[in-house]
């Protein structure tokens, strides 16, 4: 294994020998996880597929067919692909290998809390779905609202001493305004900060998981402790006035500080603008023109697509994005160098038809040579679905980072529902995620005590006219589309509203979009023959 990989490593053309030689060690030897991963093999292999620099030989296009030959059966003269005879068993025992390679090196860590262990005092019984909902908001955390040491310009709450009891999932900015309605800050006249504190929005367990120093200290190695503290332990919140110069770069202003809460809340004329924006609708989108949309514009949202008759737009290869050395993301663990080598593989695998766009005769399938299900990781699988059944993790929205970058980096090693499933917990906002974890626990059919703690989602009605549909509809997603609230359409003059009225609002706006007279879509007219005196 060492010799092949330094062959491959080599400079000058060694032709299919090292290849070869590998696919033949694959196949008669029971090469271990070990044995790949410590003998430079997966480096030199990535190296071989993916450099560009001249001085490697041959081309990488040519190595890349050399390797589609060796490992995959594929040859200008065979571009039929057909496992009639095992063709791809040496390319299915390498995906594997690379597989079992990134689960003995993997070292994500899997952060959960047992909440069953705080009633039992063990972890023996975990509450899950609406048994955890239920706990969780039945429940209060203790918290003693304090002026930070620096702050002279504010106030003491009740004289520095007492306490609050609040709910899990009050916010940072709700405590602000419960100290401002007590007369302990004001509210400046405009924005003295100069920016808006993400961190306003935040939940109690998400800052206090955040911001706490037990928290951070604790290497998450108990728990059970942690998730007790979180409900025994009364929490020490300092807050201070906002200054003019912008707010230091450090999260903590005192080492006993899970979080700092600003009393002089600004009105936050730029938030309030972003919400408020009138979009202006371009006119020429609909006398037919073409217009592609552009997020990144400020006075329009749409931007003329010019197309030059007679030049042939450049090509894109979609293998390309996968031939890289190294992720798309920043990623420490010691699996790296396995899921840059599987991404390689997995590019190949279901693009290999355009290594062989120049040849005379191109390729007749562009179906992929393994199915997906062969690049699932099962550890990987098991530790996603794990963490993304942790109750406390999901309510507090602080998932490890490892799971995002992840699926960002390498998203065929998962299956399509453990992608759903993170999709559901991270991207549509706290309460739904709680609604999904409590259906997917509970498979859909809690019980009435259980519907009544589930967070109702907020909704936001809208009325369209049908004669206007495509104008209305682009003003209704301008001004609502970075909304997390739950859209209901109706449609004026009409009675009714609710699931049904939308689901039509989305159907008619799909027909409309998809006319011909928008001159949206590339195709031609097809004009019907009819006789006048029928078929006979």
């Amino acid at each position: 294994m060492s010799a092949v990989a330094s062959a491959l490593l080599a400079e000058k053309d060694v032709g299919s020998g090292p290849l070869s030689e590998l696919k033949t060690i694959m196949l008669e030897n029971d090469v271990s996880a070990f044995e790949l991963n410590y003998s430079g093999v997966l480096t030199s292999l990535i190296n071989y597929l993916t450099n560009t620099s001249p001085l490697l030989q041959p081309p990488r296009k040519l190595r890349l067919k050399r390797f589609a030959a060796v490992f995959m059966s594929l040859h200008p003269d065979n571009l039929r692909p057909a496992d009639e005879s095992g063709s791809w068993t040496a390319f299915e025992t390498l995906v594997t290998k690379l597989l079992a390679s990134v689960a003995q090196l993997e070292q994500f860590q899997v952060k959960v809390s047992d909440m069953g262990g705080i009633l039992t005092g063990n972890s023996t019984g975990a509450l899950r779905g609406a048994q955890a909902l239920r706990f969780f908001q039945t429940h209060q955390i203790r918290c003693n609202l304090r002026r930070h040491p620096t702050c002279r310009e504010l106030k003491e709450w009740r004289h520095g001493h007492g306490s609050i009891k609040v709910d899990p999932f009050t916010s940072i900015s709700a405590i602000e305004r419960y100290l401002l309605d007590r007369g302990v800050g004001y509210v400046r006249g405009e924005d003295s900060s100069g920016d808006e504190d993400a961190s306003d929005d935040d939940e109690m367990p998400s800052a206090i998981r955040q911001y706490s120093p037990a928290m951070m200290s604790s290497d998450g190695s108990d728990q059970l402790a942690m998730a007790t503290g979180l409900w025994v332990n009364t929490h020490t919140l300092y807050y201070r006035a906002a200054s003019n110069s912008p707010p230091p770069e450090s999260n903590n202003d005192s080492p006993s500080t899970p979080t700092t809460a600003s009393s002089s809340k600004s009105p936050g004329n730029s938030k309030a603008e972003r919400k408020e924006r009138k979009y202006k609708i371009d006119e020429k989108l609909w006398l037919g023109q073409f217009y592609r949309f552009s997020r990144n514009q400020t006075d329009s949202n749409f931007q003329k697509y010019q197309v030059s008759d007679g030049e042939v737009p450049t090509y894109d290869s979609p293998l390309d994005p996968y031939l890289t050395s190294q992720l798309p993301v920043e990623i420490d663990d010691p699996s790296v160098c396995s899921l840059v080598l599987l991404r390689c593989l997995y590019g190949l695998n279901r693009f290999w038809w355009s290594l062989f766009d120049d040849e005379d005769v191109p390729p007749t399938s562009h179906a992929p040579l393994l199915p997906h299900t062969s690049f699932h990781s099962a550890k990987l699988n098991a530790k996603m679905s794990r963490q993304l059944s942790d109750f406390l993790s999901v309510a507090t929205q602080q998932l490890p980072k490892w799971t995002t970058d992840l699926v960002r980096a390498a998203p065929f090693i998962f299956t399509f529902t453990s992608r759903r499933n993170l999709l559901y917990c991270t991207a549509f906002g706290r309460d739904r995620a709680l609604m999904h974890l409590v259906n997917q626990t509970d498979g859909g059919h809690a019980d009435g005590e259980s519907g009544r703690l589930t967070p109702r989602l907020e909704r936001r009605k809208v009325s369209i006219k049908r004669d206007d549909l495509l104008r209305q509809a682009e003003q209704t997603m301008n001004h609502l589309g970075g909304s997390r609230a739950m859209l209901e359409v109706g449609f004026e003059g009409e009675a009714g509203t609710g699931f049904g009225p939308t689901l039509e609002f989305y159907s008619t706006v799909s027909r409309e979009i998809q006319k011909a007279s928008l001159k949206l879509w590339h195709g031609k007219s097809i004009s019907a023959n009819v006789e006048n005196s029928g078929l006979f």
